[in-house]
């Protein structure tokens, strides 16, 4: 991967460029999209600087003093992975394609690599443990044979303490079943692991479907080693420890959290198949949600269900590559250099930094306001990020060239990409924080200060587009509350937020119902992806009730419904055509208690569906609505928007918590009081995806309708419906193990 930069000028010098590539300039721009960046750059270099579409939403930062106009370009091409090609009397930055195969592939084997090395440590651990722990019963049963009046409430101090792991709690194999994780894991191609993307699941099998792969030559060994141990283990359980009743939801939820106990802790008999599904979770670039061990009888009914999380931090994995090594020379000054934050930065700091206090509406100036409500022509990067890296540049007394990615907080520590709440960010912080490399790093130059992504290949999949986004905050400007339109629209054009710093940011913090609803939890990326991409006309036609084959599907739509098919996210439901009835359930207890355990083949999608999506599947949707409330600040200012929306469920918690009497007086300050609320309408969408006889995806969305000059009223004024909806709601709670635990009473099972 080494390349230098002579040769990206050689590439300049041989199209014969003019003499004004060798002319000097002065140029800072703050963090923006590269394609404004060399609009400007070229005004002022007398140019005309071009970029492929792909190449313009990368996002830069440039600040450089009597440089050469050349120098700078390469710079430029160097942070983005590009190369420069001449168009007449343009130069138009494109990207490098056998440079940016290099990086692909550098990650992929990265990811390989630390993943083999985490399974090895994982199996040396547990080898570890065995040993300590043979080593210690061994020296018991001679104590024990010496001495017959043995008291065993005292320990014996020559018995050596079993070593403790230095994995986390997540990664420590400690369970027979994760013991078999791992050993069936290291069967398994690492490389194979390693190009699961975000939200993938891949299955592995002792009888793989097409839509499956084979587990390793010894699976068949380790699953039966596992099925006697667990078996040895489950048999030494007393039969009442069994019959749990936690009270926790309905008496249907209730029943099956004994089913699961009673899963987990039964004999396994005669295993038919065994699969092992991985999925890799949203929000990170290195890390595996978990491994499943799944074992299915000859009926397709599973008989036992386990799960091992493997986690990697991106900071674990090999080296930064030799091209982008950390060299950032240590600041001289002080060990505590501050930082000089516009007043923008500032201003976002200090409005950020009242939310740690209960404050939950944001006191920004009305020209920060206008600023970041425009991501378009100012990035949500040109505040805290850049502040951050112009700082830097200037105790180098270099220039500097910045390709940033969309989650690097700016060494802030994690606080979010606009600086929440780091008010007295030092210098130091940022050089660290490169250094370390995980997210971004800089390149060997003697000359200037050239950063870019670690992982090139990432930060382009979870870039924002700041159009889009800006079209999203334009709804929220004119609306209060975005339509669902407008938000399946943003879906389309932007990457899961999970995944980066700064969609997420602007969802939680200012776009109302923008992919979550108070507590209600995430909405379905892909839902709402398959939504914008869902005509006008098919919509009538689902609210008029007609289905929609799955062979009438446009590709985005195909490809929305294959991720909530197959992803990690997957969760099939089995539909045997029963209506069950309202349980009084708030949605958010629902999801917190429900299970989420397969239980037989028909939930799995790769059985239940081998050979992709159904051209005989349809889709259907049911229709209802129902009030909201969205709180109103005094002073009018922006509320946090996960609490813009509360329907009942939301409602009856807060007034729960609030008419508790163990709520302490610090606990009451920091519950919202809302004092006077607007009331809309929504309208819930249930979608059912029917992929095979009783098996079924099902999602729901929300559309939010906020009627123009809605007044403000207080809670007591709620219509009765509304009330009566919420008084439902909050009387399951009071009976429920959550409202006897506040009331300090005995639980009443609802």
């Amino acid at each position: 991967m080494r390349w230098s930069f002579a040769l990206v000028g050689f590439a300049l010098a041989s199209s014969g460029y003019s003499q004004t590539l060798k002319s000097l300039v002065t140029f800072t721009c703050k963090a923006a999209r590269a394609s404004e960046v060399l609009k400007s750059l070229g005004a002022q270099a007398h140019l005309s600087l071009l970029s492929t579409p792909e190449m313009g939403n990368e996002v830069i930062v440039v600040s450089a003093t009597n440089v050469q106009v050349e120098d700078l370009l390469n710079r430029i091409a160097t942070a983005t992975s590009g190369s420069w090609k001449q168009e007449g009397q343009s130069y138009r930055l494109i990207a490098n394609s056998m440079l940016r195969r290099q990086e692909d592939k550098k990650e992929i084997t990265d990811r390989a690599v630390a993943i083999r090395k985490l399974i090895e440590t994982r199996v040396a651990e547990e080898r570890k443990q065995q040993e300590a722990l043979a080593k210690r019963l061994a020296i018991e049963a001679a104590n024990q044979k010496a001495t017959k009046n043995i008291d065993k409430t005292k320990t014996d101090p020559k018995l050596p303490p079993i070593p403790q792991t230095t994995q986390t709690a997540g990664d420590m194999p400690s369970g027979a079943e994760e013991s078999a994780i791992t050993h069936l894991l290291l069967g398994i191609d690492a490389s194979v692991l390693a190009q699961l993307g975000p939200k993938d699941r891949i299955v592995f099998s002792t009888n793989p479907t097409r839509r499956q792969r084979q587990l390793g030559s010894d699976a068949t060994g380790i699953i039966n080693n596992f099925i006697l141990t667990h078996n040895s283990e489950v048999s030494r359980i007393p039969a009442e420890s069994l019959d749990t009743d936690s009270g926790d939801g309905s008496e249907a939820q209730i029943a099956a959290e004994r089913e699961m106990m009673k899963l987990r802790n039964s004999t396994i008999g005669e295993v038919a198949k065994a699969l092992l599904a991985v999925k890799r979770s949203g929000g990170s670039n290195f890390v595996f949600e978990e491994a499943e061990l799944r074992l299915y009888d000859a009926k397709g009914k599973v008989v036992f269900s386990g799960s091992s999380s493997l986690s990697l931090d991106p900071r674990t994995l090999s080296d930064v590559p030799v091209e982008y090594q950390a060299k950032v020379a240590p600041v001289v000054p002080s060990k505590e250099t501050p930082i000089e934050f516009s007043d923008e930065s500032n201003a976002l700091i200090k409005a950020f930094s009242g939310m740690e206090t209960g404050i939950l509406n944001f006191n920004l100036p009305p020209k920060v306001h206008k600023a970041l409500f425009r991501p378009d022509l100012n990035d949500p990067l040109s505040f805290i990020q850049t502040d951050a890296l112009l700082a830097l540049a200037k105790s180098l007394s270099k220039p500097i060239v910045a390709d940033i990615p969309d989650d690097w907080d700016g060494g802030t520590g994690g606080a979010g990409p606009l600086g929440m709440g780091k008010a007295g960010l030092k210098l130091e912080s940022v050089v660290k924080n490169i250094k370390e490399g995980s997210i971004l790093c800089s390149v060997p130059d003697s000359q200037f200060l050239v950063l870019k992504p670690t992982h090139p290949t990432k930060s382009r999949q979870i870039r924002t587009d700041r159009v889009a986004l800006a079209s999203l905050m334009r709804a929220v400007e004119e609306k209060g509350i975005p339509s669902l339109d407008d938000l399946s629209q943003f879906a389309v054009n932007s990457p899961d937020p999970m995944e980066n710093g700064i969609g997420f940011t602007y969802l939680i913090c200012f776009v109302p119902g923008g992919g979550t609803e108070s507590i209600n939890g995430l909405t379905n990326w892909d839902m709402l992806r398959f939504f914008g991409y869902t005509s006008p006309d098919s919509r009538l036609a689902l609210a008029n009730g007609t289905r929609i084959s799955f062979s009438n599907l446009n590709a985005g739509q195909r490809d929305a419904l294959e991720n909530m098919t197959y992803g990690s996210q997957s969760l099939l439901s089995i539909d045997d055509g029963k209506i069950t009835p309202d349980d009084g359930l708030p949605e958010w207890y629902r999801n917190v208690t429900s299970g989420m355990m397969a239980t037989d083949f028909r939930q799995e999608p790769t059985e239940v569906c081998p050979d992709g999506l159904p051209s005989d599947g349809f889709f259907d949707i049911r229709l209802s609505s129902e009030t909201f409330a969205s709180p109103q600040s005094k002073d009018d200012k922006p509320m946090f928007a996960m609490l813009s929306i509360l329907g009942p469920d939301e409602m009856s918690l807060f007034r729960l918590m609030r008419e508790s009497k163990d709520s302490s007086a610090q606990m009451n300050n920091f519950l919202p009081l809302f004092t006077n609320f607007k009331l809309g309408q929504r309208t819930n969408m249930a979608f059912t995806f029917h992929l095979a006889s009783q098996t079924c995806v099902k999602q729901t969305l929300r559309d939010h309708r906020m009627p123009a000059g809605s007044p403000a009223i207080a809670e007591n004024n709620f219509p009765s419906d509304f009330q009566k909806a919420i008084a439902k709601k909050l009387d399951f709670l009071k009976k429920s193990p959550m409202g006897g635990a506040m009331s300090g009473g005995p639980v009443i099972h609802p």
